[in-house]
């Protein structure tokens, strides 16, 4: 089973679209997701940070559905943050500091994909273990579908 993390702008508006049954890259990602056909790499603060945005971008009602899914629906292993903590200083100044605990998340998290469209995460995982691709990329190459 494949190990994703998966960006907070890709899940929010992928659950929007799946509660609106659009079917978008990212609704279809989160389909899988309920499926069990992937395994979602989850941190304390990508946790906090879906709940916000989603709260921000469509509301406390949709906030509040979506957060129970993650917690009761999907298939996830969280990373442990003292671990993430001591990952992000060494990488301080290498990536943007609002995207440290998602990347020590991958790193630790042992990911296979990262899906995001933040162009930032694209340009600099390319010499480490997992790939980051935008969500299109990931339906075309995983194993999942």
């Amino acid at each position: 089973m494949e190990r994703v993390l998966i960006d907070t702008n890709v899940m929010v508006i992928g659950a929007r679209d799946y509660a609106e049954d659009k079917d978008t890259p990212g609704s279809i990602i989160l389909k899988l997701a309920l499926k069990n056909k992937m395994r979602v790499i989850m941190n304390s603060v990508l946790l906090e940070e879906y709940h916000r945005v989603a709260v921000d971008l469509e509301g406390k009602d949709l906030a509040g559905w979506f957060r129970n899914v993650i917690m009761k629906d999907l298939s996830i292993s969280y990373v442990d943050e003292t671990a993430i903590k001591r990952l992000m200083e060494r990488y301080d100044g290498e990536v943007p500091s609002e995207d440290l605990p998602h990347f020590a998340s991958c790193l630790l998290g042992g990911v296979d994909f990262l899906i995001s469209v933040n162009r930032d995460f694209l340009k600099k995982t390319s010499k480490f273990n997992f790939r980051c691709v935008k969500p299109k990329e990931y339906l075309k190459e995983s194993d999942a579908l």
